[in-house]
């Protein structure tokens, strides 16, 4: 499993840091990508292209890695409008074929699922621990409990 967190984080590196520097390098682009009722264009193409590129960086980072996947999750909720309005406005775009503009969905999609599932909001336990707020003293009591309960077997057999 370690494994395939491992080259699930290296893709992500590599689609977030270069998704990034594209926001600088060809930013006409990225502003076109921007719907008209987005205020501030060129503020938020800079913007998230500093984010984008943190991200990346944040993703192989020991430390911040869920962190930086749960931020993907949420940045990438937020920028299915951008995909909504390019395949919406293709004539805006004819650099790009339809074809590479409706893959756009199933790339973003694939990004969720990716970062949702590095993130660790996948697991019941991350539900239980966030939500049960379980006392400390209530947990080490049930450990302790467990454990008496265990030595008491062992000694009967």
């Amino acid at each position: 499993m370690y494994a395939v967190q491992f080259f699930l984080r290296g893709v992500l590196f590599i689609i977030f840091a270069s998704s990034g520097i594209g926001h600088f390098i060809a930013k006409d682009f990225y502003l076109r990508l921007v719907p008209p009722y987005i205020p501030f264009a060129e503020a938020v193409v800079a913007i998230t292209g500093v984010l984008v590129i943190l991200m990346g960086v944040g993703i192989i980072t020991p430390g911040i890695k869920k962190f930086t996947a749960k931020a993907m999750v949420a940045f990438t909720l937020c920028t299915m409008p951008s995909i909504v309005y390019l395949i919406s406005h293709a004539e805006l775009f004819p650099e790009l074929s339809l074809h590479l503009m409706v893959m756009t969905i199933p790339t973003q999609i694939s990004i969720f699922i990716s970062s949702y599932w590095l993130s660790g909001m996948h697991s019941p336990v991350y539900f239980f621990e966030k939500y049960a707020h379980l006392d400390e003293d209530y947990v080490k009591r049930i450990d302790k409990e467990r454990e008496d309960k265990e030595e008491k077997e062992s000694k009967a057999s």
